[in-house]
């Protein structure tokens, strides 16, 4: 019939395809464990790959998502997930490889459990159940990101321990701003006793 979309498995392609950023985020899931192996591994060509490829997922559900407004709920729970679990696989492996310090990485995991914490007591305290990202957390993820990217650099010897240290320096200082930047916000929150817009 003239005009009837196509389907695919009993939906249309407009429906399959507003799941594609979830499968982007699910894919970053999958390729986090096989990334922190082969940094155990010392395998750092092939956990750059990974790493880079995982990283790429996160940019193309997002912008997916904002381009062609695919969002869901399931997208807001999935795509914060697969950054956290990418994050800290990897930032492990290179801890136990010796390749980042490890007060750095109980600065990104102490971070996370802060934020953590904190949406736990605000949503008991006000009973708020979303939590939308800030700035500083979204430049924070991109400077963690970075600092990973660029450490793995180093040990393929494609850039300098220099370019490498002062990624990680960066992650550093992004990690402790958000941190205060979700202070604020959760402080904020807790006395207004309502989501923020």
């Amino acid at each position: 019939m003239i005009g009837k979309p196509a389907s695919f498995g009993g939906r249309s392609w407009s429906q399959s395809l507003r799941q594609l950023p979830n499968l982007l985020s699910l894919l970053r899931f999958a390729l986090a464990p096989w990334c922190a192996i082969a940094i155990f591994e010392a395998e750092f060509p092939k956990a750059l790959t990974l790493f880079f490829v995982a990283g790429g997922t996160d940019f193309f559900d997002g912008y997916l998502a904002r381009r062609f407004g695919w969002h869901s709920a399931l997208g807001r729970m999935l795509d914060p997930l697969a950054d956290k679990a990418l994050m800290a696989m990897v930032y492990f492996a290179l801890w136990m490889a010796g390749a980042v310090r490890g007060w750095l990485v109980a600065l990104v995991f102490g971070r996370d459990l802060f934020i953590l914490l904190g949406a736990l007591i605000i949503a008991l305290r006000t009973g708020t159940r979303e939590f939308a990202p800030s700035l500083a957390g979204k430049l924070s993820t991109a400077f963690q990101l970075g600092a990973a990217l660029f450490v793995l650099c180093e040990r393929c010897g494609w850039c300098s321990v220099q370019v490498a240290e002062a990624w990680t320096w960066a992650a550093a200082a992004g990690t402790v701003a958000s941190g205060g930047d979700y202070l604020r916000l959760g402080w904020r929150m807790m006395r207004q006793g309502a989501p923020r817009s």
